[in-house]
């Protein structure tokens, strides 16, 4: 099964406006030709956050099955293709698509990102492409009432039940997400359907004003829906 891995930053979040402009963070996160990508581009700050989501994602992606894996932002070189590196993005839109080569401390990752108006949304995934199943990506604004309660992570796990509830046709009372404590910590998120681990693989992700997730589901119904 693929493991998969997402990060979602707001762009318009203040502790995300002008962190081109900070040396002591941009030193202290990317490597000298991330630095060079950030600087020369026409949105400093995009790019930046587009390099950071795709760091954040592979290491997610990672930490999965390697579990001791070193989280430091400069272990992860990513590399962006020429191509991606200037798409024809409008000054004010900020649209626009990137592949991103992740050099990670256990091997390559690709991993795609999308940047919108207000956030950036990277996604990918580790594993055997032709195991079956699907791919589902989301992205949603969050409930300013829930964001002044600081229940961000409640609001992530809520959304993707119910769409699960309505992928797979059964009551979102069935369904439970959440992250098991092992010997290193708490562990990704997990899905369960009565009780019972459901073959499937998930990443949440939010910041500021803005949720995300990346759900990999198998590609038979699984047993414990019947």
């Amino acid at each position: 099964m693929l493991a998969v891995g997402n990060d979602v930053v707001d762009l318009e979040n203040p502790d995300a406006l002008g962190r081109s402009l900070d040396e002591r963070f941009v030193r202290r996160v990317f490597l000298p030709e991330e630095q060079r990508l950030i600087f020369r581009d026409r949105d400093p700050d995009c790019i930046l956050w587009v390099l950071w989501a795709a760091k954040e994602t592979a290491y997610k992606i990672i930490s999965k099955s390697c579990p001791s894996v070193h989280s430091g932002p400069l272990k992860y070189r990513v590399n962006l293709e020429e191509t991606s590196l200037f798409p024809q993005r409008s000054p004010d839109l900020r649209s626009g698509h990137f592949t991103c080569q992740v050099e990670t401390p256990v091997g390559l990752l690709m991993i795609g990102a999308q940047t919108g108006r207000c956030c950036v949304h990277a996604f990918g995934s580790r594993g055997d492409p032709l195991s079956g199943g699907a791919l589902h990506l989301k992205v949603f604004r969050l409930d300013h009432s829930c964001v002044r309660d600081r229940d961000e992570s409640g609001v992530v796990r809520s959304a993707l039940g119910r769409y699960l509830s309505r992928y797979w046709q059964i009551p979102f009372a069935r369904i439970d997400i959440r992250r098991d404590l092992n010997d290193r910590g708490w562990g990704p998120p997990v899905v369960y359907v009565d009780g019972t681990r459901a073959p499937v693989d998930t990443s949440l992700s939010h910041h500021g004003r803005y949720g995300a997730f990346a759900l990999f589901t198998g590609g038979c119904r699984p047993s414990i829906f019947s």
